[in-house]
């Protein structure tokens, strides 16, 4: 979605059910959108926007429209839930079908012992050793070691 258009879709729905609290962007790449209670702030993240489809970005602005009318006490909980469904807001904690940029993330590991990549990219080399989920799922195991090299 266009940046220009999603502000300006945010902005309105804002103004219309919490004209206390404005709009901001962020340059998040993990969270498509956020409420921030003491700043009176909604913002969306720039890069997912311009990755994710109009009718996405409109769900996570009315879900944290949501956020802002029910209050930080009540989470994703029944209170929240009810807000958002009275929004519009499809009510669950993240936003499914999302498109994120992790998937585009430089970083890839790849196991000498499988010769799987690993399903997890990351914007920066990682610093800690991680092993293989695949070949052993339950936790670190230097036996499976990912080597990481830089795609795209």
């Amino acid at each position: 979605m266009e940046l220009t258009q999603a502000r300006r879709r945010a902005e309105e729905l804002i103004a219309l059910h919490v004209p206390h609290y404005h709009f901001s962007w962020s340059n998040g790449k993990t969270v498509l959108g956020y409420c921030e209670y003491d700043s009176r702030t909604i913002a969306l993240s720039r890069t997912l926007t311009l990755v994710n489809e109009p009718d996405q970005i409109e769900d996570t602005i009315r879900h944290e429209i949501a956020h802002a009318i029910a209050g930080a006490h009540a989470r994703h909980g029944a209170e929240w839930k009810s807000v958002a469904r009275r929004l519009g807001a499809v009510p669950r904690a993240s936003a499914q079908g999302a498109v994120t940029v992790r998937d585009t993330a430089p970083w890839v590991g790849n196991c000498a012992k499988c010769g799987k990549d690993s399903p997890i990219r990351f914007f920066r080399k990682p610093r800690n050793r991680r092993s293989c989920a695949s070949c052993y799922p339950h936790a670190f195991h230097p036996a499976y070691i990912l080597t990481f090299r830089r795609v795209g």
